[in-house]
C-alpha cells in the first residue's frame, strides 16, 4: 500500500512536466501596460506602453528615448528619440528575451562597442 501512495504521489509530481506546454509564444501587451521597478537603493524606475503598432510595442523607459519592441520575439528594434527618428537597436541588451521560448532554446547575439560621448 505504501508503494502505491508513493507512486500516486510520484504521478502527480510529474504530471505537470510532461503535460506543460512544450513552447512559450511572446506576452502580448496593451496600450497603459506599465511595470514598476524598485532598486535596492530605492530608486523607482518605470516602464509603460504607451504605443501598439503593427509589428511593435513602444515603451516610455524613462530615459531620452523610447523603445520599440518586436512582437513576436520581444526584442528590441530599435530607439525613438524627442525627434521621432528611429536608430535601430544594437546595444547588448536587444534580444535579452528572444521568445518563443522553449527548454533547451540558445541564442547568441554579436555587439559592437560604440566609442563616443554624450552632450547634455
Amino acid at each position: 500500500m505504501k508503494k502505491l501512495c508513493a507512486f500516486v504521489i510520484l504521478i502527480f509530481l510529474l504530471a505537470p512536466s510532461v503535460w506543460s506546454q512544450e513552447r512559450c509564444e511572446a506576452p502580448v501587451w496593451n496600450m497603459g501596460d506599465k511595470w514598476i521597478y524598485k532598486n535596492e537603493a530605492g530608486k523607482i524606475h518605470t516602464s509603460e506602453v504607451i504605443r501598439v503598432r503593427d509589428d511593435v510595442f513602444i515603451l516610455d523607459t524613462g530615459w531620452h528615448y523610447l523603445s520599440a519592441y518586436d512582437k513576436k520575439t520581444m526584442n528590441i528594434k530599435s530607439f525613438i528619440d524627442a525627434y521621432g527618428t528611429e536608430v535601430r537597436a544594437d546595444n547588448t541588451m536587444r534580444n535579452l528575451l528572444d521568445f518563443p521560448m522553449f527548454v533547451g532554446k540558445k541564442w547568441s547575439d554579436g555587439v559592437t562597442q560604440w566609442a563616443g560621448h554624450c552632450t547634455a
